[in-house]
């Protein structure tokens, strides 16, 4: 599962991640990108919204995060149809 460590955040690493994600998946004919993230990574969130990315689902107290329950969010981003 691709990321980026929190101290090297901010330097357009996510973005370049997300923009080969999406250009190898219309290269493969993939219509729709899907991601879950937790709902206090607002700094993820907003670099997916950014990246035309819209939440379609949340799963309450979904995961166990050092002791504390939080929250996952569906997010999903549609890619262009061929030939539109």
């Amino acid at each position: 599962m691709p990321g980026v460590l929190w101290e090297h955040s901010g330097k357009g690493i996510g973005r370049a991640l997300l923009e080969s994600a999406e250009r190898r998946a219309s290269e493969h004919g993939i219509l729709r990108l899907e991601l879950t993230v937790m709902r206090h990574n607002q700094a993820a969130i907003h670099l997916y919204r950014k990246s035309g990315f819209e939440t379609e689902g949340v799963r309450r107290r979904a995961l166990r995060v050092h002791g504390s329950l939080v929250d996952e969010l569906y997010m999903a981003k549609l890619l262009p149809t061929p030939g539109t």
